[in-house]
């Protein structure tokens, strides 16, 4: 009765053509914002990848500011990570442009692409700066070694000169007595110790470069000139230097090896003195590439930035579901108020049609009270109420009992003519019937005294076959 009542409802309800397409119009919505999250989560999701890889950048582009630092003063170990976040840079920026098949990120969108053509832009000239880094990475690692064989060398040419110095002026003097040296070799050994540790120093600024390395560079040719003729001065003596020759054995022996060490030095300055044009070219983009990756760094964050505003600038923006959710609010408060307006038609509707019912029921009990009493003259009004079918299937069960009343009298006027007929049809058969109980008896009676008879002349009978019986067995014994 319920599903009834509910089916009755809502037929009624589609009948409303408002309220369908009403209710068409908020599964659209709703179904329209489930699509809309479904979609913003999924592409929140690609912003993220692509943000993260952009924030990648940022790092990469930091790391590649130092790096070239590192790598163009002869840090082998940042050369070889230089590389590989350089790989790994272009590899962010490409997957950013062309998308990435293995995560689902999707080509930068058109609002990104300004801010991406800007980075890449930049990359193209730190890549460049840093290429030529790489490419002079033998370069940078030969200067680098001729270096530190260099630092090697000069310290053990210095501790000679100092052992001439500070053998101890005892058996420096004892060795001057035999040798007549005078004091000035002590002099001109201290100024050659010195004069080592300045070439050094010199050298160093003339590897780092810029205005002091010139300068340096002056002196260190002076330096390295004066100590080689001041050091033949010692071995074979300069009268013009005022230096005579070294003639004591050990000292002559020492000096011997100091001058084979000025060779080794000397070779070595000559290779790292020749590749220093190509060293301060990769140190120079070193120092461009730093610079410039700081603008990197920079750039990546506006780049960040775009992609942070690319949903609002999409057709199907991250504020669409929550646009979409406010108009099915709105459409199902409609919906509701059309609803409640359109059930509280119904309802009072309805509670017409039940008073109209109500009273069809009472006017039809009304006519048919007299039924009960047995009164087959009633007749029900027929409307178009619910009643109407009622009252007109009461008047035709009415009519019928009238006539199978009808028929009943007749059949009872039948029945009783049938039954005084029928008694005197049965008086005529009783009375019959005592006569021919009479005549029975009567029969009776003579039966009985002929079956006396019978069963006399039986006994005769007997009697008579058992004396044949005995004549014939007196014959047979005869």
């Amino acid at each position: 009765m319920m599903q009834a009542r509910s089916g009755d409802y809502f037929g009624r309800l589609g009948a409303n053509k408002s309220l369908v397409y009403l209710i068409a119009l908020v599964v659209i919505l709703l179904a329209a914002m489930v699509a809309s999250i479904v979609y913003t989560i999924r592409q929140n999701g690609l912003d993220q990848i692509a943000v993260d890889r952009v924030h990648q950048a940022r790092g990469l582009a930091q790391r590649l500011a130092i790096e070239s630092l590192e790598a163009a003063h002869g840090q082998s170990d940042a050369m070889a990570q230089l590389r590989v976040d350089r790989d790994r840079f272009q590899r962010n920026l490409d997957r950013l442009r062309n998308g990435d098949p293995d995560t689902g990120l999707p080509p930068a969108p058109a609002s990104v692409r300004p801010a991406l053509n800007t980075l890449s832009t930049a990359w193209a000239s730190v890549r460049g700066n840093v290429n030529t880094i790489l490419a002079g990475g033998i370069t940078v690692t030969s200067v680098d070694q001729s270096l530190k064989r260099v630092d090697r060398t000069i310290p053990k040419i210095s501790a000679i000169y100092q052992q001439l110095v500070w053998i101890g002026y005892e058996q420096l003097v004892d060795q001057m007595v035999r040798s007549k040296a005078d004091n000035a070799l002590v002099v001109v050994a201290s100024r050659q110790s010195a004069l080592l540790e300045r070439i050094q120093n010199n050298l160093r600024k003339i590897f780092q470069g810029g205005q002091s390395g010139a300068l340096a560079a002056d002196r260190f040719g002076r330096d390295i000139t004066r100590f080689s003729r001041v050091q033949q001065a010692l071995l074979n003596g300069a009268p013009g230097l005022k230096i005579k020759p070294i003639i004591d054995r050990a000292a002559r022996a020492d000096l011997l090896r100091a001058v084979k060490l000025t060779d080794e030095l000397n070779r070595e300055l000559s290779g790292a003195l020749a590749r220093t044009s190509k060293l301060f070219r990769i140190r120079d983009a070193s120092t461009r590439a730093a610079g410039q990756a700081t603008r990197l760094s920079t750039l990546a964050d506006r780049l960040a930035t775009a992609y942070d505003l690319a949903p609002k600038k999409r057709v199907i923006s991250s504020e669409l579901p929550f646009e979409l959710g406010g108009v099915a609010l709105i459409m199902l408060g409609i919906l509701g108020w059309g609803m409640k307006k359109a059930a509280t038609r119904q309802y009072e509707k309805e509670a017409a049609q039940n008073e109209r019912n109500q009273q069809a029921i009472l006017r039809l009990l009304d006519e048919l009270s007299t039924l009960a009493d047995g009164d087959l003259t009633v007749h029900a009004t027929v409307t178009e109420d619910m009643t109407g079918a009622i009252a007109d299937s009461i008047n035709y069960a009415v009519d019928a009992m009238r006539g199978l009343v009808s028929t009943i009298n007749e059949t009872t006027v039948q029945v009783s003519s049938a039954a005084q007929e029928t008694q005197a049809t049965a008086m005529h058969l009783a009375e019959a019937s005592d006569r021919q109980a009479q005549q029975i008896t009567g029969a009776s009676s003579a039966i009985n005294e002929m079956t006396a008879s019978i069963e006399h002349v039986s006994r005769n009978a007997s009697e008579s076959a058992e004396v044949a019986q005995q004549s014939v067995l007196i014959a047979h014994n005869g």
